[in-house]
């Protein structure tokens, strides 16, 4: 399936084909500095501690491109952790072995070139215990298979593929894994950066709720606005830059694999060139989701100017990439990027529930709200991270609400009793911070650096 261009557009696409169509008739010099404040230290400090190393799969840095770490829904207290080399390890009893490896299954398997190629994510299905199923997000070259999905002519040819695959374990409490896999969807991106990003099932959702079964994916813009093509971002017709909710166990999809529930907010407007699976548009890089205990979602957003995003995610929104950022318009021209205060009479768009600048961090880090139980000062707090600098944020998921910004406040960090930062533990200026969380949703914090993994210890207040 195309990105369909509406024939209203035909006449004009020669003047739509550059950003700089898209730019803002405001003249107007850029802010200097969007957000004045900057991100405080809390009065929490996380106290680290060491857990294990993944096993290196380059000799060079990043030795360990750990990605997602999350448990089987079998009720068995199994981690897995996977690679974006190819990899998924299996974790018991503080033992880590290899569970599978895509590099054996898929010689398509494209993991050297881009911030976000190679073996992406995995989920496991709501009912993994007895169907054994799960998914997986993966990179290719593209002209390997037709895509479903594919970007428009013309302009720059298609740089990568992502793929979504369908894996059915013969026997789902295996150590290793052995069974079937079939192909989803195929998508395909004009650039080597912000393809199909996080993917999850509704954890909240019980059998017999619209919601259950539901596997929504994160969708990047694949770099199409620096590729000269933005505009084909914030459109039904597009997949570029959306989250999409998709039925895997259903076939009314157009390539007959998986199902487009009827209640997405497009899948039934009687238009045919909008596309049913998405539920929500207008992102650049919507990186991880994060649930609440009420079963809201969350989905962070890598900024390109200057912010880094929270989202709230509801049904049929418009959360404003290209034509804003954070709770600014941005200036879609080569010349001049950068970003404005929102214009009068601004409607249409939703905006973050929290956000935080450069000056602060780059590439938001999603991570979970917490659940658990060992760490009281911790609960309801939505924890993430800043990708590159290993930052640790914190802000109160409970006060998280459209139409107003929540508070984001820095941890002080802990190891071995000494204050540190995670750019020092993992000896590196690009730390590559991931979150992880376990059965009893306790969380962890690794890095692809060394591919150390640490557990949180303690948290306690700061006395600073």
């Amino acid at each position: 399936m195309a990105c369909f261009v509406p024939p209203k557009y035909l006449s004009i696409i020669s003047a739509l084909l550059t950003p700089l169509a898209l730019t803002s008739a405001r003249e107007e010099l850029p802010l200097m500095n969007p957000i004045a404040d900057s991100v405080e230290w809390g009065d929490l400090t996380l106290h680290l501690e060491y857990w294990m190393t993944a096993p290196p799969t380059d000799q060079k840095s990043p030795r360990a491109r750990i990605n997602s770490m999350k448990p089987a829904t079998d009720g068995s207290g199994r981690l897995f952790l996977n690679d974006l080399r190819g990899p998924l390890y299996l974790i018991k009893d503080n033992q880590l072995t290899t569970y599978l490896d895509l590099r054996e299954k898929l010689s398509a398997l494209y993991s050297e070139r881009g911030l976000g190629g190679g073996f992406n994510f995995f989920e496991f299905h709501p009912e993994f215990e007895t169907n054994g199923l799960f998914y997986t997000i993966h990179t290719e070259e593209p002209g390997v298979k037709t895509p479903d999905f594919e970007g428009p002519k013309g302009i720059d040819d298609t740089a990568i593929g992502s793929v979504v695959l369908e894996w059915r374990a013969n026997k789902p409490m295996a150590s290793t894994f052995e069974g079937s896999f079939r192909q989803l969807m195929r998508v395909h991106f004009p650039r080597h950066i912000h393809c199909l990003q996080d993917m999850a099932f509704n954890p909240h959702a019980k059998q017999g709720d619209e919601d259950y079964g539901l596997l929504y994916v994160a969708v990047g813009e694949g770099g199409s606005m620096k590729a000269g093509q933005a505009v084909f971002l914030n459109r039904t017709d597009s997949i570029w830059g959306t989250i999409i909710r998709i039925d895997p166990l259903g076939n009314n999809s157009p390539n007959g694999q998986y199902g487009i529930p009827d209640t997405n907010p497009w899948a039934e407007d009687g238009d045919d060139n909008t596309l049913g699976e998405l539920w929500a548009i207008g992102f650049r890089n919507p990186h991880r989701f994060a649930w609440g205990p009420n079963g809201r979602l969350f989905a962070t957003d890598i900024g390109e100017i200057n912010v880094e995003e929270i989202n709230l995610i509801e049904k049929g929104r418009n959360y404003g990439w290209p034509l804003r950022e954070g709770t600014f318009e941005f200036q879609l021209d080569h010349n001049k990027f950068g970003l404005l205060p929102l214009p009068e009479g601004d409607e249409g768009f939703t905006y973050p529930v929290a956000q935080f600048d450069h000056k602060d961090a780059n590439a938001i880090s999603g991570g979970y709200i917490y659940q658990g139980n060992q760490h009281p000062l911790l609960k309801d707090q939505y924890v993430f991270g800043a990708i590159v600098q290993g930052h640790l944020f914190y802000t109160d998921a409970t006060q998280l609400q459209l139409g107003q910004l929540g508070k984001v406040e820095k941890f002080h960090v802990s190891f071995e009793g000494k204050e540190t930062t995670m750019s020092t533990l993992t000896d590196s200026g690009r730390v590559d911070l991931r979150l992880g969380v376990d059965h009893e949703n306790e969380l962890y914090v690794f890095e692809k650096n060394k591919g150390q993994i640490f557990r949180i210890q303690e948290v306690t207040l700061s006395s600073h």
